[in-house]
């Protein structure tokens, strides 16, 4: 694959509290080989601790929390996603283009620096 055609994206998982630690790291190991193995590329990975969720999903409360950062092309990036939505110890995910992360973030920035600008004027 010609890495020029690659994109940067983020992917964070929720991941069934009931899975063992060592299934966890052995389930996003596989969704890793599953990346490399189509032809792209993971930067980086962590699995944080089993944390409490914000609200119930799936009837959990509680979930293991994956992060990683890869480099795939748009159209392995659909076989990726149909791969996490049908994997039943994926509760929740969430894939995002590096990019359009920086774009919100600045966008926010800038309504935030407007609100301000505005509070001061009035």
């Amino acid at each position: 694959m010609n890495n020029a055609q690659n994109k940067h994206y983020e992917a964070m998982v929720v991941i069934n509290p009931d899975l063992t630690e060592e299934e966890c790291d052995e389930l996003l190991t596989s969704l890793h080989q599953n990346i490399e193995n189509a032809g792209g590329r993971v930067l980086s990975s962590a699995r944080w601790r089993k944390r409490r969720l914000a609200y119930p999903i799936k009837k959990f409360n509680e979930g293991y929390y994956g992060i990683f950062e890869f480099l795939t092309n748009k159209s392995l990036l659909s076989e990726f996603d149909y791969l996490l939505r049908y994997n039943s110890n994926i509760l929740r995910y969430l894939i995002i283009g590096v990019d359009e992360r920086k774009r919100i973030k600045a966008n926010n920035r800038g309504s935030r620096e407007k609100k301000m600008k505005e509070d001061v004027a009035v």
